[in-house]
């Protein structure tokens, strides 16, 4: 990969646009990625406001940039400024990588295959005959669910602060999902649903917060259950830290972010990420 000083006409440009995007750790792992496959090639962060959403994207495809991620607040509305959307990004409503094409951006969605990576490589999660418990309703919640699908999980339950917005993501995901059975519950029945090798997922930031009050007890869960918390803090989130304490296994979601980033870095190269170096310089960042 290129060095500022060697920065030429053909260096190629990435980057991630969000609002706001000045926390996010994709420039440092994918900037390490593209030096360690000898790319040239850079990566940037572009903070984009919502109401300039539609300039930058098309701004950034006639400047000849090669492939950008997208975080929040964008990845939903990314889709109406685009020219083609893969079937698993439209299955689950949101965009989170631009692939250049030949006349115009395809939106994809990695966070699914991010997910379901990291839980079989840290807590040994597999499909067979397990169940899953959702926590939330929102974008995160969508990208999990449709990954567990293509894993050949057959039923996952989905708990929410509003149950009615458990029952639409539910009703909506059956009815797009198939062979797969998707249940809303009521949070405080979730641990009696679960058996050991089940695994409960927060796809909320609820994980994150220090005076979090789970609508469960988390003791209540069968010896075994596997805990896997979508966000991600420096070292472990509460989330994670209660559970480990009452013995179950658990992470965070840095091996998401490192997961969804990997196959992103492969949609754009068409090589092989080498992500446990990106695994690495998250643990290393996180951990400052």
């Amino acid at each position: 990969m290129a060095n500022s000083s060697e920065i030429g006409a053909f260096t190629a440009l990435y980057g991630v646009i969000g609002y706001p995007v000045r926390h996010s750790l994709s420039p440092l792992m994918q900037t390490a990625a593209l030096r360690a496959r000898g790319l040239d090639a850079v990566y940037l962060a572009f903070e984009v406001a919502p109401e300039k959403l539609g300039e930058a994207v098309r701004g950034a495809y006639a400047l000849g940039v090669t492939g950008l991620s997208v975080t929040v607040p964008h990845k939903v509305s990314v889709m109406g400024f685009i020219d083609e959307i893969d079937e698993g990004a439209r299955a689950i409503g949101a965009v989170n990588t631009l692939v250049r094409g030949p006349r115009g951006w395809r939106g994809h969605n990695t966070d699914a295959a991010g997910f379901t990576g990291s839980a079989r490589r840290e807590l040994g999660f597999s499909a067979a005959a397990s169940s899953a418990l959702v926590l939330g309703a929102g974008g995160a919640a969508r990208a999990v669910i449709c990954g567990l699908a293509k894993e050949g999980v057959k039923c996952i339950y989905i708990a929410a602060r509003r149950g009615e917005a458990a029952e639409g993501l539910a009703g909506e995901l059956n009815a797009a999902l198939g062979g797969l059975t998707v249940k809303p519950v009521a949070m405080q029945s979730a641990p009696g649903l679960l058996k050991a090798g089940d695994m409960v997922v927060s796809a909320t930031p609820l994980g994150l917060s220090k005076e979090a009050k789970w609508p469960f007890e988390m003791k209540s869960f069968a010896e075994g259950v596997l805990f896997y918390d979508t966000a991600y803090g420096k070292g472990e989130t509460p989330l994670e830290k209660e559970a480990k304490a009452l013995g179950f296994k658990a992470v965070s979601g840095r091996g998401m972010l490192a997961g969804q980033g990997a196959e992103a870095f492969a949609l754009w190269t068409g090589l092989e990420a080498p992500l446990e170096l990106m695994e690495e310089v998250l643990k290393n960042q996180v951990g400052r």
